[in-house]
């Protein structure tokens, strides 16, 4: 019962999706963060100067 629960395509499909979506997310969070994370370092080279 729970056999045929778990590995249905639908299920499996969902899983890959929410997976999809997870790594998307990550990426597009990392794309967002990249100018700030830049600035920082050069503000603190500025200050180490």
């Amino acid at each position: 019962m729970f056999r045929e629960v778990f590995f249905n395509k639908w299920i499996l499909g969902g899983y890959a999706l929410a997976i999809l979506f997870g790594i998307g997310c990550y990426f597009w969070y990392q794309h967002q963060l990249a100018p700030y994370k830049r600035n920082a370092a050069e503000s603190a080279e500025a200050a180490r100067k």
